[in-house]
C-alpha cells in the first residue's frame, strides 16, 4: 500500500519482499531511499541496513528508513540507529510522515506511468 501511495506521489518504487533480495536490488537501482521493515522475511532489517551501509562505502549512501510494528520502543529505535537507519517509523506508517521524510528527494516517474 505504501508503495502505491509513493508512486501516486511521483516517486519511483521498486519493491522486494525478502531481506536477501534488498541488497541486489539496491545495487541495481541505486535508490535515494530504502524503506525496510525490521521484520522482513529472510534477513532482519537490521542486517539489511548493515549490508547496505557496507555496500555503499565509496558511493552515495541511500537514506535508510526502518518500519516496524513490533520493535517500537525507545531502545528499539536506538538499536535501529546503531544499525544504520536514519529514521524509525511505527507500523502502520502514516503516508504523510513518509512523504515528509522524502521531501527534497527527486521524483522520477517510472516510464510506464503517465
Amino acid at each position: 500500500m505504501l508503495g502505491a501511495i509513493l508512486q501516486d506521489e511521483g516517486h519511483r518504487v521498486h519493491g522486494v519482499y525478502t531481506g536477501k533480495a534488498v541488497l541486489p536490488a539496491v545495487r541495481i537501482f541505486c535508490p535515494d531511499v530504502v524503506i525496510v521493515d525490521v521484520n522482513i522475511p529472510g534477513l532482519s532489517g537490521y542486517a539489511v541496513a548493515q549490508a547496505v551501509r557496507h555496500a555503499f562505502i565509496d558511493l552515495r549512501m541511500p537514506l535508510l528508513i526502518a518500519i516496524s510494528g513490533v520493535w517500537t520502543e525507545t531502545p528499539d529505535r536506538l538499536v535501529a540507529e546503531q544499525m544504520g537507519f536514519e529514521h524509525h517509523l511505527t507500523k502502520p506508517a502514516d503516508p504523510k510522515d513518509v512523504l515528509a521524510l522524502l521531501e527534497g528527494f527527486p521524483r522520477r516517474r517510472h516510464p510506464t506511468q503517465q
